[in-house]
């Protein structure tokens, strides 16, 4: 238990203790001897009360002086700093093993993660029987060890022993995820920021790879923490790598055909000729391959472009190989996809009589075909059929009703099964929208609430009030330069009740919902409900430029074009957290597929020295040499108590000092009277 003091300099106001002692020696009284026969039988009794105010007085003068010792102290803020139980001489060694996809690098035929478990297994064993060890690996996140062990009654976890800790620092599995040194050291930065021990040291094992310093800031670690940089990298390996592996076009129509851009990187020192490449690509019944050979100069990137035939419909989905040897072998081999895929067929479905620019869906359906009623347009993602609801929704991705007036209990059975099976209902309102012929759909859970009445503006139209920023459906508004949906004026409208589990996205004035979703089923299936009309009946959002966007994004919400489409590329960085899979390769995700390949810069090997890397995270380096101990660190002095303090105890000398000022205001009026 260690006493200090946050303000030192406040202690020079114990010099005004001096103030009550001269002001009793200034006021103290002197009487005077008179000699008087009339109260000489008194003497004595005056002699005693005499002596007893002297007393009361001296007293009152200690309680004065030590009120302002108090205030003096309260301001100076003492405080406890309470240390371990071995008194400051237990030791805390926290270990950082990068295992990052660069780190895969081999050095005689020996990993890199392999070398740092190798060399952290020796600090292990050379540590002193007093010594607390904190052992992480890290890449894009940090994977600590637990360090911990069972008890024999199974009810505590207790400190893991040097064996039990070298068996379980064990070589990973081969990473795939690309450097993160600002998630490693914040981690660290807990560790040795919360521990009471007076020694603490850093041990990080890593190549230094360049690529991974320009990340995110870090909190500077504190001085006390001797760092270790053990670097395990090495300068100008022979490595080619792919970097880049994407076709021209994710998604073809059947029958078209695509390049496939590749980019290779010779990091190495030398010159390299007709280095072979070749690219494997196969759906289900048919595969092409294809080969070129390449020059690579040293430090120097080169494309190169397959073409690819026409590709029948189906999921086409191989990799690009570079046929070489070197020291590096992870990115010698990326993946690539393409998907040959028809439009999306929407089917739409409405009870006007209508034809032409009368029809309800005439609006609608020009918007999503992107062309006039009888033409088609090829690079549109929908491809419209206008039908009844009893046709057959196998060979469709969305159906659409738009002011229907009633659906039978065979068709709403039938909707419940098509969305269940990853199906997309979107629902516009209209005059004959009615909560009697829509009991059927509401009893088979396709609406995403309690339907009400229908209701029309009778002076004033209702306007978009408020929508949900982060929904796809109206992210794209959230620039103003897009349009802006408080312009839209409506007429006429369905009051819907939402359920708990319904999101209601988008609203009008007085919380009234205007567009309401809700996900359906485990296949990624969904409802989309309009509370409004397709068509112009009920409002001027046709004639809107932004009428034809939101009726895609609509559409595109519950297809996955708002997410990325049927088929995405994506990074094993820092920030692909929502990838399937931690390891190359081709994955189903909901309703979309993934490419998933590491990131090109876990390529680079350009290092940087300690002395940046230290500089960059502002660490204090100690001895570099694997395995000494730290000198034991320095206490903490005045100047860093306000990071090291536990206690402080002002507020009890505060009380104290009340509790005298009262005694000494009871004995002031006592000792006058």
């Amino acid at each position: 238990m260690n006493f200090g003091l946050v303000q030192t300099g406040m202690l020079a106001g114990l010099l005004a203790l001096a103030v009550p002692y001269i002001i009793h020696l200034m006021f103290r009284q002197k009487p005077r001897e008179f000699k008087m026969g009339s109260v000489r039988f008194l003497r004595e009794i005056m002699e005693k009360h005499r002596n007893r105010k002297k007393i009361l007085r001296w007293l009152l003068m200690a309680l004065r002086m030590a009120c302002i010792a108090l205030i003096a102290l309260m301001f100076a803020r003492p405080f406890f700093n309470e240390l371990s139980k071995t008194d400051g001489d237990e030791r805390l060694v926290v270990i950082l093993i990068d295992k990052s996809a660069s780190m895969q690098l081999l050095d005689d035929g020996v990993s890199l993660t392999s070398e740092a478990v190798t060399q952290a297994k020796e600090i292990i064993r050379s540590a002193e029987d007093n010594t607390k060890f904190e052992i992480a690996f890290f890449d894009h996140q940090v994977h600590p060890l637990t360090g911990e062990t069972d008890d024999s009654k199974g009810n505590a976890s207790q400190p893991a022993t040097t064996s039990q800790l070298l068996n379980e620092l064990a070589v990973p599995e081969a990473s795939y995820s690309a450097t993160d040194y600002a998630a490693a050291f914040r981690w660290a930065h807990d560790i040795c920021a919360s521990s009471k021990s007076d020694l603490r040291q850093l041990h990080v094992f890593t190549d230094l790879q360049q690529s991974g310093l320009a990340w995110s800031n870090v909190e500077p670690m504190p001085d006390s923490v001797k760092v270790n940089v053990h670097d395990l990298g090495r300068d100008l390996p022979n490595n080619i790598a792919i970097t880049r592996s994407t076709p021209s076009r994710l998604v073809v129509r059947p029958g078209d055909s695509t390049t496939v851009e590749v980019a290779l990187l010779n990091s190495g020192p030398f010159a390299l000729d007709e280095v072979p490449v070749k690219l494997d690509i196969k759906n289900d019944t048919r595969t092409v391959h294809k080969h070129e050979k390449v020059k690579l100069e040293p430090g120097s990137v080169e494309r190169i472009e397959f073409e690819l035939p026409k590709l029948e419909i189906g999921l086409w989905e191989g990799s690009v190989t570079v046929e070489t040897i070197d020291d590096l072998s992870f990115d010698n081999l990326r993946h690539v996809a393409i998907l040959a895929k028809p439009q999306y067929r929407v089917l739409v479905v409405d009870d006007d009589d209508e034809e032409g620019f009368l029809s309800e869906t005439h609006h609608l359906q020009t918007a999503l075909r992107l062309a006039p009623a009888g033409k088609s347009y090829e690079e549109s993602p929908y491809a419209v059929v206008a039908d009844s609801i009893g046709r057959s929704f196998e060979d469709f991705d969305v159906i659409v009703l738009a002011n229907v007036q009633s659906v039978a209990i065979q068709d709403a059975t039938r909707l419940k099964k098509f969305v269940n099976a990853g199906g997309g209902l979107v629902v516009f309102g209209g005059e004959k929208v009615t909560a009697a012929g829509y009991e059927a759909l509401q009893d088979n859970g396709m609406i995403p609430g309690k339907l009400l009445d229908v209701e029309e503006a009778i002076d004033l139209p209702w306007r978009i009030a408020t929508w949900n920023k982060d929904n796809s459906i109206f992210a794209p508004f959230n620039d103003p330069q897009h349009g802006d949906l408080r312009q839209l004026a409506f007429r006429g409208l369905i009051k819907m009740q939402p359920s708990t589990d319904a999101n209601v996205v988008a609203r009008f004035r007085d919380e009234i919902p205007f567009v309401i979703t809700q996900s359906i089923g485990e296949q990624g299936g969904g409802v989309v409900w309009v509370t409004t009309s397709c068509g112009s009946r009920w409002s001027n959002w046709t004639q809107s430029g932004m009428y034809l966007p939101i009726v895609h994004q609509m559409l595109g919400h519950l297809t996955g074009l708002n997410t990325g489409g049927p088929l995405q590329e994506a990074l094993l960085d820092t920030n692909s957290e929502q990838l399937e899979s931690r390891v190359p390769g081709v994955f189903r995700s909901g309703k979309a597929t993934q490419v998933v390949n590491v990131s090109p810069r876990e390529s680079e090997t350009e290092r940087c020295s300690v002395e940046d890397f230290a500089s960059r995270f502002e660490l204090n380096i100690g001895d570099q040499e694997i395995g000494v101990p730290a000198a034991r660190l320095r206490r903490a002095s005045f100047s860093s108590a306000l990071d090291v303090r536990q206690n402080e105890i002002w507020h009890w000398i505060l009380f104290a000092l009340v509790t005298l000022g009262a005694v000494e205001f009871f004995l002031a009026n006592r000792t006058v009277a």
